[in-house]
């Protein structure tokens, strides 16, 4: 029954160029890029390039994980589902140039956008599907593993099979890791949420109604606490909401966040929800208050109750799309969001200090030239500037695009 089912959350069946394909608008800053001097492709800051292929759907997320040698994996789904479908990784390098695409997994009947986390024994990535149309072919919650640095992607034998009753995900898959170094996966479906913490059983926690997306997990240093964020759209029970992790399941009770519910509504995000453990100094969720636009962009520290307000904005006229955050090795705080929710297309970041939430100047990033639309954007920081993958509609073609943006100057 569950091969019946469609799995809206793919790609579109068409290979990434062998050419990285390259737009020349400038980030926000200096231009401090390189240039491949074999097919002279223009790459870091100030400068856009395509890491995923041309035709990726507007509701693809991608992972991103970063491994000890600095290469930034980003990790996404190809292909027609019916046995057409992959698992692919384009890895980005520290100074932002992109190498070519690797398969990961392929051939695969059916499978979400997959999500990624360091462990102090490598690099995971996780995506639900079936492997193949056959009798007693594997389904469920598939794993590749490859070393911190270097090496090679292997894909787990098997796979951790669905609770029963549960219905099939169509959800992407959020990892992250916990505070014992191993990682935790959620995903959902229809009316169900579902966490599984690697060599522990998988987990449907509350709420088990229609319809909670876009989870996201974090922890911080290995006493803190691991954090699940969601988004609800369960009437009476709207807005984005913290769910502490421990075990194999939760802990306590949910708590949802200031200002995400207006009159009974709530803001309808189209990715992840961004949280990051910030070393040892706690989990930060960022997210947007306000209906039917966004008002205000709010940081929290994951199990406190106030948060900090960064920015206001201006109601429709400016309507902010959606946000996402990040955190630096040095504790760094990047924080980016994105107009386009009826309003042209723009991109801002704004970074904190090492300690602390007070924040510098917001940036403005450009954006490649012919850029319609902005759909979707992640980060992973470094610690001193900030790897951004977007995904992109640019001269009616859709794909995630990767730039660098530097420190903003004070």
């Amino acid at each position: 029954m569950r091969k019946a089912l469609s799995i809206t959350r793919i790609a579109a069946a068409t290979g990434l160029a062998a050419a990285v394909l390259v737009a020349g608008q400038a980030a926000a800053g200096a231009s401090t890029g390189g240039r491949d001097p074999v097919s002279g492709a223009s790459f870091g800051p100030g400068h856009w390039s395509q890491v995923t292929a041309t035709g990726t759907q507007i509701i693809a997320d991608v992972g991103l994980v970063r491994g000890a040698d600095g290469l930034l994996h980003v990790l996404w789904t190809t292909g027609a589902s019916g046995g057409h479908q992959k698992i692919m990784d384009t890895p980005v390098a520290a100074t932002g140039k992109p190498g070519a695409a690797v398969t990961i997994a392929g051939s695969l009947f059916l499978a979400t956008d997959p999500d990624a986390t360091a462990t102090p024994g490598g690099l995971d990535v996780f995506w639900n599907g079936i492997k193949s149309d056959t009798a007693n072919s594997p389904q469920g919650t598939f794993e590749a593993t490859r070393p911190r640095k270097g090496g090679h992607w292997t894909v787990t034998p098997g796979a951790v099979p669905p609770l029963p009753g549960i219905p099939f995900t169509s959800d992407s898959d959020s990892a992250g890791t916990g505070t014992n170094g191993k990682p935790w996966v959620a995903f959902s479906g229809t009316d169900s949420l579902v966490v599984l913490h690697q060599g522990q059983k998988e987990t449907r926690i509350p709420p088990t109604q229609c319809c909670v997306y876009h989870s996201g997990i974090a922890s911080a240093g290995k006493t803190s606490a691991t954090w699940l964020a969601y988004l609800s759209l369960i009437t009476g029970k709207q807005g984005i909401y913290l769910q502490k992790l421990a075990g194999n399941g939760r802990s306590g009770g949910a708590f949802r966040l200031p200002g995400t519910v207006t009159k009974g509504n709530t803001f309808p995000l189209a990715q992840r929800i961004g949280i990051a453990g910030r070393g040892t100094a706690g989990v930060y969720i960022l997210y947007g208050a306000g209906y039917p636009v966004i008002r205000t962009l709010e940081v929290l520290r994951a199990g406190t109750t106030k948060p900090v307000k960064l920015e206001t904005f201006g109601g429709f006229a400016e309507e902010v799309a959606g946000d996402t955050i990040s955190a630096g090795p040095n504790g760094r705080l990047w924080v980016t969001w994105f107009d386009g929710d009826g309003t042209p297309p723009r991109l801002f970041v704004r970074a904190s200090g090492t300690t602390g939430l007070s924040f510098g100047k917001t940036a403005q990033v450009g954006l490649p030239a012919g850029t319609t639309n902005v759909y979707k954007v992640y980060t992973s920081a470094q610690a001193g500037k900030l790897d951004v993958v977007a995904l992109l509609t640019i001269h009616g073609k859709t794909a995630y695009w990767a730039t660098q943006v530097p420190l903003p100057k004070k």
